[in-house]
């Protein structure tokens, strides 16, 4: 994804807040288990690691992936935001996805954005073989972050 300017964020926990401002960096499937230990290990209540990519088969802004990991209950966990026009177009294919490997995400919805959110033993693994196995993307595919509430090389 070529996306490559800041990006507002709001704390989902509040409904009235100043966002902050997030800027994008790129990284790979190979580094979101330092993600996550990144995540888990911060103390900030907040924590988020927002990860967009374009599909070979459309390779459009407009079309990106949106994959989001987040803390909350105590630990990092996946969520399926229900926002952007291709999660909700492939809403019905995440959730054969990950059916087929025996989860079964759970319908949340915070300040009035619908997700569903999946907390596994494995959730790197998971995240990565969304962006491999559902989309059929490369092991060295490069995605772009967007965090807050802990540190990423940016």
């Amino acid at each position: 994804m070529s996306r490559r300017w800041p990006l507002l964020l709001w704390d989902r926990t509040k409904l009235f807040q100043l966002p902050k401002l997030a800027r994008a960096g790129s990284v790979q499937l190979s580094d979101l288990p330092q993600i996550v230990n990144a995540m888990t290990n911060a103390t900030a209540k907040v924590r988020y690691a927002g990860l967009t990519f374009n599909t070979p088969n459309r390779p459009k802004d407009d079309d990106a992936v949106n994959l989001n990991l987040s803390f909350e209950n105590g630990k990092v966990g996946f969520d399926w935001i229900l926002l952007a026009t291709r999660n909700l177009q492939d809403e019905a294919a995440f959730k054969e996805f990950a059916r087929a490997r025996g989860i079964e995400p759970v319908s949340l919805t915070m300040n009035g954005v619908s997700y569903l959110r999946v907390e596994c033993g494995d959730i790197a693994k998971f995240t990565a073989s969304i962006a491999t196995e559902m989309y059929a993307c490369p092991q060295n595919q490069t995605l772009t972050l967007f965090h807050d509430g802990f540190t990423w090389p940016n």
